[in-house]
């Protein structure tokens, strides 16, 4: 399942949204408790209001940029090696494994029994593969065997000897090749 540029971007805004709405919070907190005692006139604060502004705006965008990259090296390619080893496992390749991560426990927790699965599975492909060749086997020995005999049975009976070349089925189509 591939992640497609609008759910990665909307993603994207939503984390942005976010951080901007904490931010915006705890620094407004902040300043709310910072300057309860200091008296400002409305010039200053006129002045002081888009500077706040836009240090929560850059801090945000920061955050958001940090978390994006954290976010892509802890899940979203650990969870792609995973993916790419389920579709492996989904076309019968039941020989590769998963390699875990490193960086986030729950997905290599996922990783490990992935692979135990796969090995349990590839256990099993071999024992049907070992059982049908085994009834396979099985099946065809008494019939080699039957064969082998019949036509000595036919002889000591005094049945005719079939013919080496056998008769080819007849075909479904009309001699001039049109059907009905």
């Amino acid at each position: 399942m591939k992640q497609d540029g609008r759910s990665f971007w909307k993603q994207i805004g939503m984390t942005f949204f976010l951080f901007f709405l904490c931010n915006a919070f705890v620094i407004t907190s902040s300043f709310y408790l910072f300057f309860h005692w200091i008296e400002l006139n409305p010039a200053q604060l006129k002045i002081a209001a888009p500077i706040t502004f836009l240090n929560v705006f850059l801090l945000t965008v920061i955050l958001t940029g940090i978390y994006a990259i954290r976010s892509r090296f802890t899940v979203t390619r650990p969870a792609r090696k995973i993916q790419e080893g389920l579709d492996r496992i989904t076309r019968g390749d039941f020989t590769g494994t998963i390699p875990p991560s490193g960086v986030n426990p729950q997905l290599d927790a996922i990783a490990e029994s992935i692979n135990r699965m796969t090995a349990e599975l590839g256990s099993v492909e071999t024992l049907k593969t070992d059982f049908v060749s085994n009834v396979s086997h099985e099946i065809k020995t008494p019939l080699a065997l039957r064969s082998a005999i019949t036509p000595r049975c036919c002889k000591a009976r005094g049945f005719p000897k079939p013919s080496a070349k056998p008769t080819p089925p007849r075909s479904r189509t009309p001699p001039n090749g049109f059907r009905g």
